[in-house]
């Protein structure tokens, strides 16, 4: 059951893939793609990020899909897609597609700052903190993982309390 329900999850990489569960550690393995891919993948990820200084943010979008249909580990191209995403105000194709790659990648502290910046604009308090939460482990001088932990415990924290000083006043 936990093997279908992962393959249905991972089936944007390139197949086949290769799931195990052993130890109570599920381990993923993809094709790799060919060189031909690659360079293909980067060819079109290199025109979507010129067409994304243009502003065609619909045309980075097929860009991005396409680089990524050719290249799965992309991050890149990823990160791009989101962009185009939100300039089209998509924020749900780019939520998914930053659950993606942290699937692929579950140490990418962008896609989680991004991803508890978006939680904080559409209302998920909880999971955006501890969404932000985690990228200040991963890389603790990072200053967006910061910033972004401090802007999901201040949206978190009721607005009279913010206006409170700490411990019920200043001493004088």
């Amino acid at each position: 059951m936990l093997c279908s329900e992962l393959s249905s999850r991972f089936e944007f990489l390139q197949q086949p893939v290769e799931i195990r569960l052993a130890d109570a550690i599920v381990t993923i393995h993809w094709a790799d793609e060919s060189e031909e891919d690659q360079a293909e993948a980067a060819r079109l990820f290199e025109r979507a990020r010129l067409r994304a200084r243009e502003g065609g943010f619909e045309r980075v979008g097929a860009l991005c899909r396409q680089a990524l249909s050719r290249q799965t580990a992309l991050q890149e191209a990823r990160r791009e897609f989101v962009g185009a995403c939100l300039e089209t105000d998509d924020p749900a194709k780019a939520q998914a597609t930053l659950w993606q790659a942290l699937w692929v990648n579950p140490r990418d502290t962008w896609s989680l700052v991004t991803l508890a910046g978006l939680s904080v604009e559409s209302g998920e308090m909880d999971k955006a903190e501890r969404l932000a939460r985690m990228a200040p482990d991963l890389e603790p001088a990072n200053a967006e993982a910061l910033e972004a932990l401090g802007r999901a415990q201040m949206v978190a924290v009721p607005t009279e309390a913010r206006r409170r000083p700490p411990m019920g006043g200043v001493a004088r």
